[in-house]
């Protein structure tokens, strides 16, 4: 994973993590690995909201933010 910052909102920056969705991995996979101490739903939540993803399906070698 590599870090990486994010203008949000009124000048203040969001860090961010990056990842690579690796074959047979799934967005519910990923999320639980990024953040093991969340509820399976909340971690997927902050994972698509990152992304703005609407949609729970990823593909091999798509590039996912993931909030610190």
């Amino acid at each position: 994973m590599a870090g990486a910052r994010a203008a949000v909102g009124g000048g203040s920056a969001q860090r961010y993590d990056t990842v690579v969705v690796q074959s047979g991995q799934t967005l519910s996979s990923v999320a639980h690995h990024a953040y093991p101490q969340l509820p399976i739903g909340n971690a997927v939540q902050r994972v698509q909201a990152a992304n703005r993803l609407n949609t729970l399906q990823v593909f091999a070698g798509e590039q996912l933010r993931l909030p610190r």
